[in-house]
């Protein structure tokens, strides 16, 4: 992530959410990755995910609604 190299990034997030699938941060990391190569939808996904896991997690939530407001969903 670090470098920018989001598809990298996705894939190994992705292999390690097979071993710790409730981990809030690894999905907020995922939805960071989303979010940076404008793949919204994912990126809220993730980012709901994260803060179901954890509610206590406002990172996530504001990038949340940073994801929503960019898919004009205000509801």
């Amino acid at each position: 992530m670090q470098r920018g190299q989001w598809d990298d990034a996705i894939t190994r997030i992705q292999a390690i959410l097979q071993m710790q699938p409730v981990n809030a941060r690894l999905h907020g990391y995922l939805g960071i990755c989303y979010y940076k190569k404008n793949k919204f939808e994912d990126a809220a996904s993730e980012f709901r995910k994260a803060v179901t896991l954890e509610p206590k997690f406002w990172e996530a939530g504001v990038k949340l609604a940073q994801s929503l407001d960019r898919l004009m969903q205000y509801r």
